[in-house]
């Protein structure tokens, strides 16, 4: 990835870092943490919404940071949600968070959006 993309890889490790910090604070189970259940969907958040759907900038990383910490929460709402029936959660967190972030961003005019 960094050969590739070097904001994507940055991205990528902070979306995760955030993830498992966030993960630790909530008290979550350590094998999940372990297994990188809870730093997967906030990096895939990060890569998104801080370089590929929006120019990298201090606003986008600003907001990139916001969509981790709000995927890591859908994260946490979900596991316990579907905890009772043993369902997988996989990318959900991830594709609903970043759907938010993106329908949200016309209030942020300075963030430049790429789709346009």
């Amino acid at each position: 990835m960094c050969f590739c993309s070097r904001i994507s890889a940055v991205m990528c490790a902070l979306g995760s870092a955030i993830g498992l910090f966030f993960a630790f604070g909530l008290g979550a189970d350590r094998s999940d943490i372990y297994f990188g259940l809870w730093g997967f969907n906030p990096a895939l958040s990060a890569i998104c919404i801080g370089g590929m759907f929006f120019k990298f900038s201090s606003l986008s990383f600003l907001y990139a940071v916001c969509c981790c910490i709000g995927t890591c929460l859908i994260q946490g709402a979900l596991f316990g949600m579907f905890a009772p029936w043993g369902v997988p959660i996989f990318t959900f967190p991830f594709n609903f968070g970043v759907l938010l972030f993106l329908i949200g961003h016309t209030s942020i005019v300075s963030c430049y959006n790429l789709l346009q």
